[in-house]
């Protein structure tokens, strides 16, 4: 695994290398670390697991948001208690909440207050779109405008 991610790291130093947030990889996280390789600690499901990686120094950690849920887990319960254990004690591990598939989901997101969030584009498309109402807002807008103009 550090072979590996040194070879990783070797290509550029905005490298940022994908370790699993288990045993081995959590000791491998805090060498690489302190030899100035960035990681992100990935195939998180619990705030034990962030937190551990917090501990081991990873810049980042990815926990699954759609695989938390249908593991019958509380993937945002996950993701607030690990941005106040983050918070709380000024640890430097950013939260990419990853595995989003729904803007329900994205949105929980945000409010819980993590660092970024990886999606699909079709979800990023849904996001962008307008809805009905702001289209039917936007030409009345748009029709006050050029009857006043």
């Amino acid at each position: 695994m550090l072979a590996q991610a040194r070879r990783v790291a070797a290509i550029s130093p905005r490298m940022v290398v994908k370790i699993p947030a288990v045993g081995d990889g959590f000791r491998a996280m805090s060498m690489l670390e302190r030899e100035g390789v960035a990681t992100l600690a990935t195939t998180i499901f619990e705030t034990r697991q962030l937190a551990l990686a917090a501990l081991a120094g990873a810049s980042y950690a990815a926990p699954y948001v759609n695989r938390i849920e249908l593991s019958a887990g509380n993937a945002f319960e996950v993701l607030e208690q690990s941005q106040r254990l983050l918070d709380a004690y000024g640890y430097k591990t950013a939260i990419l909440a990853a595995a989003v598939k729904t803007v329900e989901q994205f949105l929980r997101c945000a409010q819980t207050g993590v660092a970024a969030v990886t999606l699909p584009v079709a979800v990023f498309q849904q996001l962008y779109a307008s809805s009905e109402d702001i289209e039917e807002s936007l030409r009345k807008f748009d029709a006050a405008w050029q009857s006043n103009g």
